[in-house]
Parts: C-alpha cells; structure tokens; sequence
C-alpha cells in the first residue's frame, strides 16, 4: 500500500475559506491527504472532538492571520488550540503568519507569544498568492520532514518511503517537460520566431527562476543533474539574449502555457549579433533537444520503486 501523507491544515476559517480550498487541492494533486475540519474530520456531539485528528497528521499548515479566532472553553482559540496539541505531539509542522504592510501589528497575539516562547520559526506573507506560493517552493522540504519523522518512527515501509519520494519528484519534473513541450508546441503552431518573439525566453525564466534558488530540486540525483545542466544552458543563453535584443512596448499577444497560464508575447528588437541562432535553437527546439529529452524520459520512470532505488541510491 502506497503512504500518502496526512496534512492538516490548521487555520481561523471565515477569512481563510478561498486559501485552505487551494492549499487543499494542490496537496491532493502531489499525493497527499489534507486533513480540515470543515471537509472529512470525526464528526461528534462533543464539541472539538475533530482537534485529536490531528494526533494522526503526519505534517501541520499552521496559518495566522489577524484574527485570533473565537475563544474556547480553554480561553484560547481554536487554531492556537491545534497548535499546542500538534507541538506537544512532536508533528512537524510549518507556520505562515500574515504580515500587513500597511499596518503595524497589535503585538496582541497569545499564539504568537507561544511560537516565540517555543522557539519556532515561522515564514511570513503578505497576501494569499504569496503563500500559496511559499507553500509550493516549499513542498519538497515538507516531503522530506514527513519522510525523515516517519523513518525515525519506523512506521512505514522502506519501498513505500521511496514510492512517495518517487511520486513528488515524478509530479514537479512533470511540470517541467508539460511547460517546454507546450512552448514548442506553441511556438511552431504558431510560426513564432523563436527570438525575435519573447515566448521561449520568458517560458525558461520561469523554469528558472522557480528552481535556481535551491540547491538541490529532486531527490533523485540524475533528474537533479539533468535539471541543472538544461538551467545551466538557458543561463548562458540568458546573457547573449538580453545583450542582442530589447522588447517592444506594445503587447502583441498572449498565449496560454501549460502549467504557467497565459504569457504576453512581446516582440523584440534586433541590437546585436551574440545570441548565434543556429548554436542555440536545437538546444531548445529542435525535435529531440538532448538537455530536455534525457529529462522527459527519466521523469516518468523515477515514479518505478526499482528505478528509483537504484538511481537515488539506498
């Protein structure tokens, strides 16, 4: 049987309604099973019996924002209630808490006062986006929290913990080849010029500027190495292209990517002759671009326990 993690995610609800429906369906879609209260929690006559459920989380969201919540019979609130039970039960857990940049902070916060009394470290947001970002960039940490604490805890079975490694890096490297494949789709239905028009470029930033800042983005090593190798090409080609051409201000057109949504195509003027066409074109567009097949083809096959066994080397 397949671990799929348990993650409950802990938050005031009137004010967080859009962002836990979110947070909900983008951890169904890397294999988890989040956990809230208003969606599958032990129903009861007693009052907050759903709050021991959390005993059964392997990971807790813990989101603040500038409401306290309703107090409980323990003069506390509900979601500084599940905190105290998610500490004081060793769960891992990762804390967001809002910051208004147009407004200084009451300090009056009880849970607050506890984090910073237990020591623990929180990421900050300023809106909804923000976090929902922050959570994403941060998705591999998490997986590996929950690994690490189920491995010390010896409850899950070694091939299942590979499963599940192979099964998140299966879904973010998927990502990746439906982005570029996409593009080059777009592109060539399109008749785009693939410099003169600014969709390539703008496609591979992105990938970029997802993944650049980490130094390590898969837990299997040859899709890691395969990553930085294809980053490592658009950055060298990064550098001739904003040295050979400068966008247009008008908005030609948008086009609609795989996994990033719609993308203004700006077209770009020619400035000078470093970005070299033909050196460059068959690293990204040709039919089989080396970087990008050796990529698409590891992705789907680190989702097989043997495969993955051998190549992250347990």
């Amino acid at each position: 049987m397949i671990f799929r993690p348990r993650i409950f995610i802990s938050s005031t609800f009137s004010d967080n309604k859009e962002i836990r429906k979110r947070i909900e369906e983008y951890f169904k879609s890397v294999g988890a099973e989040p956990m809230l209260y208003e969606r599958n929690l032990t129903p009861s006559t007693i009052p907050m019996t759903y709050r021991e459920n959390i005993k059964e989380a392997d990971f807790v969201i813990l989101i603040m924002k500038n409401n306290y919540g309703t107090k409980t019979d323990r003069d506390i609130s509900g979601t500084h209630e599940e905190y105290i039970i998610a500490h004081e039960n060793k769960i891992p857990m990762h804390v967001y808490l809002f910051v208004d940049k147009e407004e200084e902070s009451s300090g009056d916060n009880p849970l607050i006062d506890d984090l910073q009394k237990d020591q623990i470290s929180y990421f900050y947001f300023d809106d909804d986006d923000n976090l929902f970002e922050r959570l994403k960039e941060t998705t591999f940490t998490i997986a590996k929290e929950i690994m690490l604490n189920q491995i010390v805890k010896n409850t899950v079975p070694r091939n299942s913990v590979m499963k599940l490694a192979g099964n998140l890096d299966y879904n973010r490297a998927m990502e990746v080849v439906q982005i570029i494949e996409s593009m080059r789709v777009c592109i060539i239905k399109n008749e785009l010029d693939w410099l003169e028009d600014n969709l390539l470029y703008e496609c591979l930033w992105m990938i970029n500027h997802e993944f650049s800042a980490y130094p390590h983005s898969f837990l299997n090593w040859r899709l890691d190495e395969l990553l930085r190798g294809m980053l490592s090409a658009f950055q060298q080609f990064q550098k001739e292209y904003v040295n050979s051409y400068s966008k247009t201000n008008n908005l030609a057109r948008e086009y609609n990517i795989s996994v990033l949504g719609k993308i203004p195509v700006l077209s770009a003027e020619y400035q000078a002759r470093e970005c070299r066409e033909q050196r460059w074109q068959p690293v990204f567009l040709s039919n089989n671009p080396p970087l990008f097949q050796d990529f698409s083809v590891v992705s789907p096959e680190s989702v097989n326990t043997l495969h993955y066994e051998r190549i992250v080397g347990f």
